[in-house]
């Protein structure tokens, strides 16, 4: 049996604020959060826009590793299509190669999210730093509008009220008016103040990194991201092809596949669910059909009978909370990071329990992290659906997802619909921009089975649009595997050094294909330890100091 390990206060479960609400860009109340957001003046008449400005630092991991950087700005137009643009700040990191006179193309890092943003001072993120730059240097693109640097780009970021209160079970169109409401509103707020929000889409953060080669004086670079990373990797290969040397990609993400399908999420589900199943007190308690079933059964139960929760409050009283179907088809695939373990693995070995209790009568978990959401006051990232939006969705694709079964028992693309329509915001890119498109550069995609987020089977969609690449499937990984202290970096040290490798491959001695028929096709993780306690989670949560 696992040990519970209470890593959060009552009612501010960070998860819970993050991706009950669909929206996947609300961060926790910070105080930049709580500041009156900034706005760039107008800065042209004194910043040359090719001047770029580096500040030598030290680079320190929180394991004592220390390293020299640079962080640098470069200014760019805020639009542009727009010839009267004003110019804006674009932040990155520069760390230089252990061997510089190999003279070899930088790597540049492209974060994900739209909004994420690094850590390099996390042991496991400083690893990476390490094995990227023996021969190359190694740049961190920040994205324009990035909350995490306020001083010199606008504070984007907007507030959406809740779509219901604690009595009021959820509902996916009010969630979308009310969700919808709010981003249209922020538009507006933030163009009055003289931003042009319609610059903070996909072709302008392409051009950053364009912008910021060409400043370094790099000729041609190596991408490497992970999910919307990814995303964007793919867009600059799109639009700069002649000028990127390779790829490594995890977490993949193709220019079509911003929203999610919600059959291969199934899917994804239903693998963890077999895995589960050599559990016997988790068997016995599963329907036929597995997990998903369970999920469906629960799902078509609260169609005809919505419940009520009574949960205790910190204060000693009670609060009723109402929970219906749209509360499961929201929440369900997320719910797995309620208790905040130290890793995904260890978070997800509660999820089949969770699923289980839903299917059982016993809502606690569910309605606590719909308190957790209500109780909320973080902001959310405008970046996020601004970039999002203008890469957008083609009918085809749109149409497919929307006539998915897997819509029965989840909901996973309310928020990219909600919001896509706002005439303030950037214009969609042309749909042939996001066709998967023969290229030769050499690709090496790295996936996850277990990954929720950019499930497996977008990156074998793409891969045969890749004329020199190769997936290593990560068989029990979630998202990013490459990023997870517990999967392939542990699990399979050798394997994981030899897919960094391909970053330093010279291709004039080995070919990229050859290189490839060296890596395995699929990397077997240790089993995630499911957690099979005959104590209910939320019990297992109030015993842990959950309400203390």
């Amino acid at each position: 049996m696992n040990q519970l390990k209470h890593k959060v206060s009552a009612f501010s479960v960070l998860p819970a604020a993050l991706l009950f609400s669909g929206c996947i860009y609300i961060d926790a109340p910070s105080e930049a959060d709580t500041k009156p957001p900034r706005v760039v003046a107008d800065i042209r008449p004194s910043i040359d826009r090719d001047a770029v400005f580096l500040s030598p630092g030290i680079l320190r991991s929180d394991d004592g590793r220390t390293v020299n950087m640079e962080r640098g700005i470069i200014f760019v137009p805020e639009n542009r299509s727009k010839a009267d643009s004003r110019l804006i700040a674009v932040h990155f990191l520069r760390v230089p190669a252990v061997d510089p006179e190999a003279g070899r193309s930088p790597v540049f890092t492209l974060p994900g999210g739209p909004g994420s943003e690094w850590d390099h001072t996390d042991p496991i993120i400083f690893d990476h730093l390490e094995k990227l730059r023996k021969t190359r240097d190694y740049i961190f693109v920040t994205q324009r509008g990035n909350t995490a640097e306020t001083y010199t780009t606008p504070d984007l970021t907007f507030a959406s009220p809740p779509a219901f209160g604690p009595g009021d079970a959820a509902n996916v169109d009010n969630m979308m008016a009310v969700g919808g409401g709010a981003y249209r509103a922020a538009l507006g707020e933030w163009t009055e103040r003289g931003v042009d929000v319609t610059g903070y889409d996909i072709t302008n953060i392409v051009d950053d990194v364009y912008d910021i080669k060409n400043a370094l004086g790099y000729d041609d670079i190596v991408l490497r991201g992970c999910s919307f990373g990814s995303q964007w990797s793919f867009s600059y290969i799109k639009r700069w092809p002649e000028t990127v040397d390779r790829a490594l990609l995890s977490g993949v993400e193709p220019l079509d596949y911003a929203y999610d399908s919600a059959d291969w999420l199934v899917a994804s589900m239903d693998r963890l669910s077999a895995s589960a199943a050599d559990v016997p007190a988790l068997k016995a308690r599963m329907p036929e059909g597995g997990l998903t079933a369970a999920i469906a059964a629960t799902v078509e139960r609260l169609e005809t009978e919505p419940a009520e929760v009574i949960l205790p409050t910190p204060d000693g009283g009670t609060v009723t909370v109402a929970i219906g179907p749209d509360d499961v088809r929201t929440t369900v695939r997320y719910a797995w990071g309620l208790f905040e373990q130290d890793t995904d693995y260890a978070n997800l070995a509660f999820w089949p329990r969770f699923v289980l209790e839903l299917y059982e009568g016993d809502y606690r978990v569910l309605a606590f992290m719909k308190l957790a959401q209500l109780q909320d006051d973080g902001r959310g990232k405008l970046l996020g659906p601004l970039i999002d939006n203008s890469l957008g969705i083609s009918p085809e694709r749109d149409a497919k997802l929307l006539a998915e079964k897997g819509r029965d028992i989840l909901e996973p693309n309310w928020f990219y619909r909600a919001t896509r329509d706002a005439e303030q915001g950037a214009p969609q890119v042309p749909l042939e921009f996001l066709e998967d498109f023969p290229n030769d550069i050499p690709t090496l995609l790295v996936s996850g089975d277990y990954d929720w987020s950019t499930p497996i089977e977008n990156a074998e969609a793409v891969l045969p649009s890749l004329e020199q690449g190769h997936l290593v499937t990560v068989a029990g990984a979630t998202h990013c595997p490459l990023f997870q202290p517990e999967q392939i970096l542990a699990d399979d040290p050798e394997a994981a050094d030899r897919i960094f490798s391909f970053i330093d491959l010279d291709f004039s001695e080995t070919p990229a294909s050859e290189f490839f028929a060296t890596l395995p096709d699929r990397v077997e993780l240790n089993p995630v330890p499911f957690d099979d306690s005959e104590v209910a989670l939320f019990d297992q949560f109030i015993a842990s100091g959950g309400l203390e």
